[in-house]
């Protein structure tokens, strides 16, 4: 009797022996949480580096349908293209789609290229499915997962997301000398872009008064911008954010290289508070994704010189670039 009194007792200590204090759970909740602190920074750098090659393979995958097109039609895609049967000058901005509507065919998605009606208005419902199926590759992984977004001259009609703009250049006044464009969109029409002249010295290969071929770009193919990231600024009256393939305002489909009106006049954000709806860049860090007009891509540090900026952004400035590395 007395044994088996003491091995209960004895069952009953190590069993208190072995049971956690609060100091004990306490510390070992505190080694956790160290651990976490000093893993999760790595876990951000990786999947940071991972959406920055991502992005990249974007942006490649839709110079790949620039330059697919190119070869099949000849020229570079137009920045807008009016797909009524009438024509007009300037175009009726509700019968029309951007760049990236026109290279879907491009980019394996010929299904949803057919099913534009081209007797009905882009925000129409029967444009919906052409207009309105989100493109992954048209999102940029930094900052989003494809979507839809409003429409920039129809309250309440959303569209297919674009987070990259095609190269528009250098724009310039009427003596041909570049300008610094609004800093705020206040007061900036949703087309005014469109309504500048081509000038081959400054414009980009992207233009509204035409599609532009390949033998324009007298500066290199390798040395002249073809898309890039888009900078997306803090919400603005009506430039905020704007669905992609229709072609009813410049602020989605085009990007400059001209610096703003601001003090400080940079042609690259100076923050997340940044409006402008003229320039590139990307929703955090310094630099911006850019696919050349051969196919290459590569990171723009928004340090880089004004002067190479914008000969890499026009087509026939006739200025050699130095190497960017």
């Amino acid at each position: 009797m007395k044994l088996g009194v003491i091995r209960r007792c004895g069952m009953r200590a190590a069993a208190e022996r072995s049971a956690f204090t609060v100091v004990e759970l306490l510390v070992v909740i505190a080694i956790i949480g160290t651990l976490v602190g000093i893993l999760l920074p790595a876990v951000n750098a990786v999947r940071g580096a991972a959406q920055r090659t991502d992005n990249l393979n974007n942006v490649r995958g839709i110079v790949s349908g620039m330059l697919a097109y190119e070869e099949s039609k000849k020229t570079l895609p137009p920045l807008v293209y009016q797909y009524e049967t009438k024509k007009t000058n300037p175009p009726n901005m509700e019968m029309t789609v951007s760049w990236a509507f026109v290279i879907l065919p491009y980019l394996d998605l010929q299904n949803q290229f057919d099913a534009l009606n081209t007797k009905k208005r882009n925000w129409e419902p029967e444009n919906q499915v052409a207009l309105g199926t989100p493109v992954q590759l048209y999102a940029s992984p930094r900052r989003r997962d494809a979507g839809r977004a409003p429409f920039a001259t129809k309250s309440g009609v959303t569209a297919a997301l674009l987070d990259y703009a095609a190269n528009g250049g250098v724009m310039v006044d009427n003596q041909g000398q570049p300008i610094r464009l609004p800093s705020s969109p206040a007061g900036v029409s949703l087309t005014d872009p469109y309504k500048r002249r081509f000038d081959a010295r400054y414009s980009g290969p992207f233009h509204p008064d035409l599609a532009v071929p390949m033998a324009a770009v007298r500066d290199g193919v390798g040395s002249t911008l073809c898309v890039g990231d888009r900078w997306i600024g803090p919400p603005v009256s009506n430039y905020t954010d704007l669905s992609g393939m229709p072609g009813d305002s410049f602020p989605t489909t085009v990007r400059y290289a001209n610096p703003d009106d601001s003090q400080v006049g940079t042609a690259f954000p100076t923050g997340n508070d940044d409006p402008s709806v003229f320039k590139f860049g990307a929703i955090r860090g310094s630099d911006a994704a850019f696919g050349f007009l051969d196919g290459s891509v590569r990171w723009i540090n928004y340090d880089i010189s004004p002067i190479v900026y914008q000969s890499l952004a026009s087509i026939n400035d006739g200025r050699p670039v130095p190497p960017l590395d």
